[in-house]
């Protein structure tokens, strides 16, 4: 069975009051890999900089989000 990582992410403007909203979903094979990055995501702050996926390493180093959310589902067949 397949899962799908699904990542929120949230920038606040600090000029105006507004929001800026993203969302990305990727295919994942295992649900126990999609719950470990989901965890890493999830708690960027302590796994970011060493996490085994090289995607939340990016997210950690790049994102300028002032919010971040992961969440698995399966996906539909």
């Amino acid at each position: 069975m397949k899962w799908i990582i699904v990542v929120y992410l949230t920038t606040f403007n600090p000029v105006e009051p507004l929001s800026e909203n993203r969302k990305m979903a990727f295919e994942i094979k295992s649900q126990s890999h999609c719950q470990l990055m989901q965890r890493h995501i999830n708690y960027i702050g302590s796994y970011g900089s060493f996490s085994q996926f090289a995607f939340v390493r990016s997210l950690y180093q790049m994102s300028n989000a002032d919010m971040m959310y992961a969440k698995c589902v399966k996906k539909k067949t």
